[in-house]
């Protein structure tokens, strides 16, 4: 049943026209995005012949399907594992966009164990290695930097030794001038 009201529902959004907002062809400035005619003079709004069509109630999709995915899920917005285990029979889940990686991977590899469908995410296998595959070069790339820093550690704590060994000679140096200067003038 629920097949034969989705096929109708393509069949229904097949026919029906791409709404643009009126004089769109005619300004650079205008957006293809519908906008409801308003003005007293508007022939779109009065529905004259040889204008686009108008959005009207007529061309929604049956109300058995409405807001359906094309597969004939209800869609449902997923953000952590407790909603998408609650997701039913019928539904089809979807990560929200605010996840990060960690969590999205793990909401993915819970719904390959549990069988549910995502619905923003087309292949679930190749989405789980293709994020495992971004968190090892992230973790490679992290070691990397973590080494070149203690190096350069190693590096400045070298040269600061070095400094305070010169400082150090120069200060005996500049005692043994002032000694000598002492010992010269108690002559």
């Amino acid at each position: 049943m629920a097949e034969d009201i989705l096929a109708l529902r393509r069949e229904q959004k097949s026919r029906k026209p791409d709404f643009i907002r009126q004089r769109y062809h005619t300004k650079v400035r205008l957006e293809k995005k519908w906008r409801k005619p308003r003005n007293k003079q508007a022939k779109l709004r009065q529905g004259k012949r040889g204008h686009r069509a108008k959005v009207k109630p007529g061309y929604c999709s049956p109300r058995a399907v409405r807001g359906f995915d094309r597969s004939g899920l209800k869609p449902v917005i997923v953000a952590n594992v407790n909603e998408l285990l609650g997701i039913k029979k019928g539904e089809g889940a979807i990560i929200s966009s605010k996840v990060g990686n960690k969590k999205r991977l793990s909401l993915a590899e819970q719904a390959i164990k549990n069988n549910i469908q995502v619905i923003n995410i087309k292949d679930l296998n190749k989405f789980v290695e293709k994020i495992k595959k971004e968190f090892e070069q992230r973790t490679a790339k992290k070691k990397e930097v973590e080494e070149k820093k203690k190096k350069e550690k190693k590096k400045e704590v070298k040269k600061t030794e070095k400094k305070e060994e010169k400082l150090e000679e120069e200060k005996k140096l500049e005692e043994k001038k002032e000694k000598d200067r002492i010992l010269a003038t108690k002559k």
